[in-house]
């Protein structure tokens, strides 16, 4: 008997499933290039930052990115999480005190 249950315990540890958010958190995109290739948008020349190995750290699951309209650099989901490339400036106000003026562009 003892045998018995040990293998309908392997059995159902072998059988078990991932959670749905799991898999969306594996499934998700983390760098903006790829993001950029699967909504077919060239990032050069609409302003974004799309470095594979870029610093803006992202974590976009793919539902969220379906939403997004495919080829649109203006869709609203996709602006709210690209980074644009000023953003990866270290020469703009990031590196700023709260006490300085800022420099006019």
């Amino acid at each position: 008997m003892t045998s018995s249950k040990s293998n309908k315990l392997n059995m159902r540890m072998i059988t078990r499933t991932i959670p749905s958010w799991h898999q969306s958190l594996i499934d998700a995109f983390r760098n903006p290039h790829d993001l950029a290739k699967f909504l077919k948008i060239d990032p050069l020349n609409h302003g974004f930052n799309s470095a594979p190995d870029g610093d803006f750290p992202m974590l976009i699951p793919r539902e969220f990115a379906n939403k997004m309209e495919k080829g649109n650099p203006k869709d609203p989901l996709l602006l709210q999480v690209m980074p644009g490339i000023r953003e990866s400036d270290t020469k703009d106000a990031m590196l700023q005190t709260q006490l300085e003026k800022p420099q006019p562009l």
